[in-house]
């Protein structure tokens, strides 16, 4: 007998699912109020709080491929949200402009009203358990794959 998976009950499912429904979106409501998608919006936070970095640190730290951050990196240099310097051997940092900050700032308000309504329903107890359940996967995740 062939065993059956419920997909509504298939964690990774269910997780993918609802992942790629807060990155599509984002992407739409953040493309339509500011020209930036929502790995753009990832990278322009990360960028505010850690200031320089490089692509493999924003790699790391989003935890997205190479290949994804440079591709929204030359789109955001372009738009002047993002500037380059060189650093030691073939690496380069990137930091925020005063056009980023400007940019994160307008954005903000609609990326928390998003996340707001999202978790609507839960309490703020909900909402820990919830951080620290997610955590917990991405810990086992990365001890199952060996990857960062």
């Amino acid at each position: 007998m062939t065993r059956q998976i419920d997909l509504s009950r298939c964690v990774p499912a269910v997780l993918t699912a609802a992942a790629n429904r807060v990155s599509h979106g984002a992407s739409t409501a953040y493309r339509k109020h500011a020209g930036i998608g929502f790995v753009d919006w990832r990278i322009v936070c990360f960028l505010a709080a850690e200031g320089w970095s490089s692509g493999a640190e924003l790699a790391q730290g989003l935890g997205l491929d190479k290949a994804a951050i440079s591709r929204s990196l030359s789109a955001l240099v372009k738009q002047g949200v993002v500037e380059t310097r060189a650093s030691y051997g073939r690496r380069s940092e990137s930091n925020l402009t005063r056009a980023g900050t400007s940019l994160r700032t307008r954005v903000l308000r609609l990326a928390l009203d998003r996340e707001e309504a999202m978790l609507r329903g839960l309490t703020t107890d909900d909402k820990e358990r919830l951080i620290s359940m997610l955590n917990l996967i991405s810990r086992n995740l990365i001890e199952i794959d060996g990857s960062q």
